[in-house]
């Protein structure tokens, strides 16, 4: 068989493969501890870029509850939170501006965490809200969509540019699909390729690309990749540099 049949038939199998674990990750969170690595995504509240400290879990942004409630504060969105230290209760009061109490959009580490689900039970407005929470580092995590939806703020994503935006103008508009992408998708998609790349057999033929400059040649394949997987069909492989059919 031609070397470049095989590299590309193998590539396209693993995409097909590795779109069935990304689809099976959404369940109930566990109550066991669980480590949870940083967002990528930029996000802009307003059209403005704001920098959060936030956590993909199970394929979900989650973002402090406070830091949200300080960038919101002074919309016609913005919401007001509260803490029982007797009851451990959080309230979220909506129409009334936040109380700044001190380290609200501190940055992290871009280290991975470890996520504990919050026992804490959560009042909108002075109802019972069932949300989940995590506490990560001391601090309450909340799932963003979920919060946008119960005070009713637009999320939006883009996955050209791995965006998330909060518009306070446009009400909460629920997702398109009930089992949608990780916000991370596309780096999966490439991690599963570089990794098949780097265990690729021998073909036992001299000055090859992946011989001779194996990095360049995992790089452009993530590349090409990332790019390719926007559309709606598997990307045929395209390798770096050029590889002769024998």
């Amino acid at each position: 068989m031609k070397k470049k049949s095989i590299i590309r038939y193998i590539l396209v199998f693993v995409l097909i493969v590795t779109a069935l674990p990304i689809q099976t990750v959404y369940c109930a969170p566990s109550a066991d501890t669980q480590s949870v690595n940083p967002t990528a995504s930029t996000v802009y509240v307003n059209s403005t870029a704001r920098a959060f400290e936030a956590y993909n879990i199970e394929g979900y942004n989650y973002f402090k509850l406070r830091d949200l409630a300080l960038v919101l504060s002074g919309t016609q969105k913005q919401f007001a939170v509260g803490y029982n230290e007797e009851t451990r209760a959080i309230t979220i009061t909506i129409g009334n501006p936040y109380t700044v109490i001190g380290g609200e959009m501190a940055q992290g580490d871009g280290k991975p965490k470890d996520a504990i689900p919050t026992p804490s039970t959560i009042y909108l407005n002075g109802a019972v809200l069932d949300l989940v929470v995590y506490n990560i580092g001391g601090n309450n995590f909340f799932k963003l969509r979920d919060l946008m939806e119960a005070i009713d703020v637009y999320v939006g994503y883009d996955f050209a540019t791995n965006a998330v935006s909060l518009d306070t103008s446009r009400g909460y508009v629920a997702e398109e699909s009930n089992n949608p992408l990780p916000v991370d998708w596309k780096q999966i998609y490439a991690n599963k390729v570089i990794e098949l790349i780097n265990n690729l057999p021998d073909f036992n033929q001299p000055n090859q690309p992946w011989e001779e400059k194996p990095g360049d040649f995992v790089q452009n394949i993530s590349k090409i990749v990332l790019v390719d997987i926007n559309s709606d069909v598997i990307p045929e492989l395209v390798v770096y540099g050029d590889v002769s059919d024998s």
